[in-house]
């Protein structure tokens, strides 16, 4: 991509389908187990991603996590990460749906 602005659009829309993706995979957890599964999906994810912060902090990472911030080019965190994380939403969204009650 050699045009700024279409880098800045596409991230806008990777972030855009993040965010939808995110409120879908929620809302098939409510379908599927209610207020019980938001009430326990959200403290573990924040368990997860709390943990995962310390075992970073532990093995002195965050310098190396940084340096591949600044090194590599920024379509790669700006659009594929957001992608990626959208399609996890998404794949874990349709498992959930397909087993909820209709």
């Amino acid at each position: 991509m050699k045009n700024p602005a279409s880098v800045g659009d596409v991230a806008l829309f990777a972030t855009l389908l993040l965010t939808s993706s995110i409120a879908m995979l929620t809302g098939e957890i409510y379908q599927r187990w209610r207020s019980t599964g938001l009430l326990a999906s959200l403290p573990g994810l924040f368990g997860t991603l709390g943990l995962s912060a310390i075992l970073i902090t532990w093995a002195s990472w965050w310098p190396a996590i940084g340096s591949w911030f600044v090194d590599t080019p920024r379509v790669v965190p700006m659009v594929l990460l957001p992608l990626a994380l959208a399609i996890v939403c998404i794949a874990g969204a349709w498992v959930t749906l397909r087993r909820a009650t209709p």
